[in-house]
Formats: structure tokens, C-alpha cells, sequence
């Protein structure tokens, strides 16, 4: 493969923590009670955060959401660089991909100038040639468009590229856009990806390197 798209949360970075901690952060602020990260864990990238907030308070209003989305990236983004940790091996596996000459990609559902802020604050915004987040024209995961989109402003054949993820949104976003994926099995789903249709599954990020 040529080309390489990840995911953002549960691939690149252990995020669980710092996700459930913005939610709470996001909850507590407006009064209402906080959830048990174990039940903010299964919506990590895999639905927007408005979403996420509708599932875990069904009674919201739409001007709530929104308040609660606003204050839940505030805290998200001040404290990224804080507590945002990469996987094992993640940072010298990307730059080695640069050396071979690989095209990166994020394809993330956070929004893109949130996911813009927190590579930069974490200095590797340089080495993906095309971020994607929520909002943009090809829709979110698992919408083939996104991928798509990506493959357009890349300009490589989708049997170039291949998906790289941890959640079952991952392995159908690539299969609705006829690409390859490879499924993590550390990240937030684990071992139940072995299930989920990925074309390959690595235990270690640095295992990408096999299939460059």
C-alpha cells in the first residue's frame, strides 16, 4: 500500500481517558449529573460528539447538545497535549512511513479544525498530507465519501490505499468505499475487530511496516 488512513482515537492515541474526562467536564458544567466513562467508551469514534451526548442523555434538547459540544471541546483541546498518550511505537512508525515515501491520512469524526489543533499541539500535523474530520463534504464514517474525498485530494488508486483502524465504523467505512483495512487490536474495540471484516488485524502499530 501507498497510501495509509487512520483513524485518530483508539489507533494513533490512547484517548478513552481524555475523551470521558472532556464529556464529564462537559456535563458537570451544566449541571447535569456524570456518566460512567465505561459508557462513553463504546461511542469513541464512532459517532460525532453531539451524537454521543444524545446517547448517553436522551432527554437533551438540540440548544443543550450544542452547549455541551462547545464546552466539551473547549476542555478537549486545552488539555490535549496533556493527556493525549500515543500507543507504543506509533510516532517512530509514522515518520519511518514518511521515509519509505507513504502518503498519510486522518480520517477522524472530530471536527476538522478541532483534529487540526490537536496534531499541531501534539507536532505531527506535518506528517499527514490530508486530515479529515467531521463536518467536511464527503460526510462522516462510514460514508464511502470521506474516503473518497481523500482519495481525490491524494490523487492515488483506491487499490493503493488501505484503512487503518480499531472500531467496526472503520472496516465499513473502508468496505463501502472498495478499499483494504487493517484492524488494530489494541484500540477501542480489541479483540472483537477480528470480527468486524477487516482484510488484515496487527497487534502492535509498528507492525504497518509488513505491508509497505
Amino acid at each position: 500500500y501507498t497510501t495509509l488512513f487512520r483513524s485518530f482515537d483508539g489507533t494513533l492515541v490512547d484517548s478513552r481517558q481524555h475523551i470521558s474526562k472532556s464529556v464529564n467536564y462537559a456535563l458537570v458544567k451544566n449541571r447535569y449529573e456524570e456518566v460512567d466513562p465505561l459508557l462513553i467508551y463504546p461511542t469513541i469514534g464512532k459517532v460525532p460528539i453531539g451524537e454521543a451526548f444524545s446517547l448517553l442523555k436522551p432527554d437533551l434538547s438540540k440548544q443543550e447538545i450544542e452547549k455541551l459540544t462547545e464546552d466539551f471541546r473547549s476542555y478537549l483541546l486545552e488539555s490535549a497535549i496533556k493527556e493525549l498518550i500515543f500507543f507504543p511505537g506509533v510516532e517512530e512508525t509514522l515518520k519511518k512511513l514518511i521515509g519509505l515515501d507513504r502518503k498519510l491520512a486522518i480520517l477522524t469524526t472530530k471536527k476538522a479544525s478541532s483534529i487540526n489543533r490537536i496534531l499541531k499541539s501534539l507536532k505531527v500535523d506535518s506528517l499527514f498530507e490530508v486530515v479529515y474530520g467531521g463536518g467536511m463534504p464527503g460526510g462522516d464514517k462510514p460514508n464511502k465519501g470521506c474516503i473518497l474525498y481523500i482519495a481525490r485530494k491524494t490523487k492515488i488508486p483506491l487499490d493503493e490505499i488501505v484503512m487503518v483502524g480499531d472500531t467496526s465504523v472503520d472496516s465499513l467505512s473502508a468496505s463501502n468505499a472498495g478499499v483494504d483495512s487493517i484492524g488494530v487490536l489494541y484500540g477501542i474495540d480489541g479483540k472483537k475487530i477480528e470480527k468486524a471484516g477487516f482484510t488484515h488485524t496487527i497487534p502492535n502499530f509498528i507492525d504497518l511496516l509488513n505491508f509497505t
